[in-house]
């Protein structure tokens, strides 16, 4: 299968004019199917070349497939054939980071009437990344069609990712530690939003993380989160976050009430590490249609109260740094 040609028999079509590619509703169903049939099976490694090609197949050129990388500092490039490779893109200051924080489309014209076009990869409303491509010319027909592929693309890196290390390989921009490796393994997507709410994590420092985690999980209208810090910063730490994020799993999905997922996780933890050693969490309820929230501290620092951009309260969040550079701060939870 590694050998196989990327080809999928479709034509350009002569029906628009003479040199013009067929960008019509029925062609880009087409492309659009070839795309999904031939990923279901292709190896991961072969992914990028075949969105290259499919992008070839429109009369577009110069394909980037950007992602985010752990730190959500810059977009990363993926490496493969027929893709251009070059150095990572701040996502504060680029237009590739334009396109993946507004979640829409940037275009940029060259002298020579070429538009470089940046479409943001959204799996739902997870941002996966940015598309790169430049077309000679660009109409509305080429918009519908690459928004479309753009969202065909971020489903099958999100499924792919899961069968390889090359999408991981490409989003670490330094060396991560083993506990941190842990950790971000068992991270949901890093956003989720609906019309009723939006949910949003990090992780910082996000290559040496140990003990910090998150969850999430949005069940008809009610939205559960949870925030989880073990004791130490080694990978006992991130041991007992394991432990926590899948005691916290079982009893949520066992729709208990929240003093009783406490309770599971708490007997948990002891059961396992005995009396020395702990974990604190904030857990909280929240019925998106009523807006009524329940909430259980178990022993952790009070939450951050933000209202109308400012901080009413504060968490050490705000405080933490790497060795040597500068703290987190109010101003990164507004970017």
């Amino acid at each position: 299968m590694a050998g196989a040609p990327c080809g999928y028999g479709l034509k350009v079509s002569g029906s628009p004019g003479r040199g013009m590619v067929d960008r019509s509703e029925g062609f880009g169903e087409r492309l659009l199917g070839a795309l999904l049939d031939r990923a279901h099976e292709m190896p991961p490694q072969l992914i990028a070349p075949l969105i290259a090609e499919v992008v070839a197949k429109v009369g577009d050129r110069d394909v980037s497939i950007l992602l985010q990388d752990y730190a959500q500092l810059a977009l990363a490039p993926l490496p493969g054939r027929r893709l251009v490779v070059a150095g990572p893109e701040l996502i504060s200051d680029s237009h590739a980071g334009e396109a993946f924080l507004t979640a829409a489309p940037v275009e940029v014209a060259h002298d020579d009437g070429s538009v470089r076009m940046y479409l943001p990869l959204l799996d739902g409303s997870d941002q996966v990344g940015v598309l790169a491509l430049t077309l000679d010319t660009v109409v509305d027909d080429d918009r519908r069609l690459l928004r479309r592929l753009a969202s065909l693309v971020a489903d099958i890196l999100v499924t792919k990712h899961t069968y390889t290390d090359q999408f991981f390989q490409a989003r670490r921009r330094e060396p991560m530690s083993v506990a941190a490796e842990i950790q971000w393994s068992l991270l949901p997507p890093p956003a989720m939003s609906v019309p009723q709410v939006a949910v949003a994590g990090i992780l910082e420092p996000a290559y040496r993380i140990a003990g910090d985690s998150f969850d999430y999980a949005l069940k008809e209208s009610v939205l559960h989160v949870a925030m989880i810090d073990a004791m130490g910063h080694d990978l006992g730490a991130a041991a007992m976050t394991t432990i926590a994020i899948g005691a916290y799993r079982h009893a949520r999905r066992a729709d208990v009430d929240l003093a009783e997922i406490y309770a599971f996780m708490d007997r948990a933890i002891a059961g396992q590490f005995g009396p020395d050693r702990f974990v604190t969490a904030q857990m909280m309820r929240l019925d998106t249609a009523t807006g009524r929230l329940q909430w259980v501290n178990a022993g952790h620092p009070a939450p951050l109260l933000i209202r109308d951009g400012r901080v009413l309260q504060t968490d050490d969040v705000i405080e933490e740094h790497a060795a040597g550079q500068e703290p987190f701060g109010e101003e990164q939870l507004f970017r």
